[in-house]
């Protein structure tokens, strides 16, 4: 029985896909302590169809086509079926380290049995250059984690990311594994949803496990340029604030300090750009637009709590 399932969920990527298993297959661990498991929820069709002709017959490679579309369906399928102690989620759109599994597997004997999660650090592979407005506390958006160069465990409002991260498999079964309301859903044309690891996160610590940090187990995700529009970093915003407001719900006083936030944003809005409350204004000040990507997440979440900007 393999000590580690590292799985990948993919929708629609067939022209990444192929660059994550890869990595997966150039691991330094040993391949008798781990299998890769795809679980390819794209839907039916000639793409799926080759894809799971190509992958299909790899040793120690399990493909499962699942017409059901959904991150979260895809993840709970692969921690109910995958054999492995620890499950390791990588990103379609992700390459790992030659040596991730390895120190995945030194981080969890280092930091104990009850750690539960260890999420990985994620740099970026960007398609064009990084703009300059884009603040470094933004970058959680694109799925990227980086808590220093220490292995350790993670306190306060510190989580790592989905894009590469490991499970003790009975602590995420026994949690109840992650929402499918909640995460993408195959419809991101339309649709950010998000959540389901944070969520998921919150229900494991419940039960008294820790979350851990293990830099060295390393991934490259790539960034395409569409993800890299103040317009994108907009929408992700108000999808982000969706979601959490789908896990939690605003007291009077996050109400208060959501409001006066957004009044304190709004005050420094050009004049021109006021109309919309700044909340379509390419500014190039990363500070600036950091306000606003936080103001739109604020107002979003307000509005769907039936608060209102004034009395």
């Amino acid at each position: 029985m393999p000590i580690f399932s590292a799985v990948i969920c993919t929708y629609n990527r067939y022209d990444v896909l192929p660059r994550a298993i890869e990595s997966l297959q150039k691991q330094t661990l040993p391949a008798s302590e781990f299998d890769i498991w795809v679980i390819d929820n794209s839907p039916a069709g000639a793409e799926r169809q080759a894809s799971s002709d190509r992958w299909g017959k790899t040793p120690g490679l399990t493909y499962a086509t699942v017409d059901r579309a959904g991150l979260s369906n895809a993840r709970n399928l692969a921690a109910q079926h995958a054999q492995g102690e620890f499950i390791v989620y990588l990103d379609d759109d992700a390459v790992a380290a030659p040596t991730l599994l390895t120190e995945y597997k030194k981080a969890f004997e280092q930091l104990g049995s009850s750690c539960a999660v260890i999420g990985g650090k994620v740099i970026p592979d960007y398609a064009i250059a990084r703009p300059a407005w884009l603040d470094n506390r933004l970058l959680t958006f694109l799925s990227l984690c980086d808590f220093g160069d220490a292995t350790k465990l993670l306190t306060g409002s510190d989580e790592p990311v989905g894009a590469n991260i490991a499970f003790r498999k009975s602590a995420l079964v026994q949690s109840g594994g992650f929402n499918p309301a909640l995460g993408r859903n195959g419809l991101e044309i339309h649709s950010l949803l998000s959540g389901e690891e944070s969520d998921c996160l919150r229900r494991i610590k419940s039960l008294g496990h820790s979350i851990g940090y293990a830099p060295l187990a390393l991934a490259t995700h790539s960034i395409p340029a569409s993800r890299l529009t103040h317009a994108w970093f907009r929408k992700r915003s108000a999808w982000q604030a969706t979601s959490d407001q789908m896990l939690y719900t605003l007291n009077d006083n996050a109400v208060a300090v959501f409001k006066n936030a957004i009044e304190h944003y709004i005050a420094q809005v050009p004049a021109e750009h006021k109309n919309t409350m700044g909340f379509n204004w390419d500014t190039q000040d990363p500070e600036l637009f950091f306000r606003q990507i936080n103001a739109i997440g604020m107002f979003t979440r307000l509005m769907l709590a039936n608060g209102k900007m004034s009395d």
